[in-house]
């Protein structure tokens, strides 16, 4: 009887054992399976992290253009594209908690960045020019003109942090460099050493918030809306992989992307003028703010503006004048014709 009673009790620690095992086998399955879905959903091969840049210029201002210009930078290519970007606020700040420190430019950090935050690329650099100027004529006393310019001018590297990871490769995917400048030659009149409305506002730069609407209509808030056109387009002729579709906004680790910069942008409307195959010509161009790579929808004539679907879409291949694109059929390519419109989303 002893033996038949510690026989049962045997198989029912057994049956306990077994199934305390493949609950945690289970368990251990979708932790696995979870990460993979995080993973692919984070789409690692879309994603760039912007380090602070090496700051070259010879700006003594209130603004810590080392963070500010690549902060500037990674939100108005997030405006364009929505893709999953960490911040250099977000990386620098990862960097300071590391433990041992660790510097900016090690290959140990770049590779914890990868690890944490999911992404494929990182882009390093450095302000070359960051430069507002001031020219006046006259006696300020009594009457004066004076006019304002805006310079900018910054380098960049980008490292694929996928290859660094398998193969120990760290050298740059590609290099590039982008640059803005904004005068204004209205040449605002002074008179008996009153200051103009930008007298004043070149003496108060220093309490705009870097990236604010009102930084953005300074001279050189202008000149580095110019310098971050040509850094998108740059970045997407080099890199068009990370151009190919839209990003996924947040990433794994939930930080926030463009660190509060938001860019004023507005719809255009144009239309086909001409087709030959894949190649599309519309009548938006350099002067309309449209840019190489960009990924435009296709309409049917008079669709409304709102509710409306597009019946396909173009990428934005050369800009041929003021007015005219060469573009290239992405999707609907039997649905399209000269017949019908686009909307483009350009930064005011």
């Amino acid at each position: 009887m002893v033996n038949r009673q510690s026989s049962i009790e045997n198989r029912k620690y057994k049956s306990r054992s077994i199934a305390a095992c493949l609950l945690l086998a289970s368990q251990v399955l979708l932790f696995a399976l979870g990460t993979q879905v995080a993973l692919a959903q984070a789409d690692p091969a879309r994603g760039v992290a912007f380090l602070p840049f090496e700051n070259r210029s010879d700006f003594s201002g209130a603004w810590n253009v080392s963070v500010e210009v690549p902060r500037f930078m990674s939100a108005y290519v997030k405006s364009q594209y929505d893709m999953y970007i960490v911040s250099a606020p977000v990386t620098e700040a990862f960097r300071a908690d590391q433990t041992p420190p660790l510097a900016a430019d090690d290959v140990k950090f770049w590779l914890r960045i990868r690890r944490h935050f999911g992404v494929r690329f990182l882009l390093t650099g450095s302000v070359e020019r960051f430069d507002v100027s001031r020219f006046s004529t006259g006696a300020p006393e009594l009457g004066s003109y004076e006019a304002y310019k805006g310079e900018i001018s910054f380098s960049f590297e980008v490292i694929d942090l996928e290859r660094l990871e398998s193969r120990g490769d760290a050298v740059p995917l590609t290099k590039g460099a982008a640059s803005g400048e904004f005068a204004d030659r209205s040449f605002a009149l002074t008179l008996l050493a009153k200051p103009s409305a930008r007298t004043v506002e070149f003496r108060d730069l220093n309490s705009i918030q870097f990236g604010s609407d009102d930084f953005n209509r300074t001279v050189i808030g202008r000149a580095c809306l110019d310098a971050a056109r040509m850094f998108t387009d740059e970045l997407a002729t080099r890199i068009p992989t990370l151009f190919s579709t839209r990003g996924i906004g947040a990433g794994p680790s939930g930080v926030p992307d463009s660190m509060e910069i938001r860019f004023n942008s507005k719809l255009l409307r144009g239309r086909i003028v001409f087709l030959e195959g894949e190649d599309v010509f519309i009548d938006l161009g350099s002067e309309d703010r449209v840019r190489a790579g960009q990924v435009v929808p296709v309409y049917a004539p008079n669709a409304d503006t709102v509710g409306a679907l597009p019946v396909g879409s173009i990428r934005v291949i050369q800009l041929r004048g003021p007015h005219l694109s060469l573009t290239r059929i992405v999707a609907g390519k039997d649905s399209i014709s000269t017949k019908h419109s686009v909307r483009v989303q350009v930064i005011d």
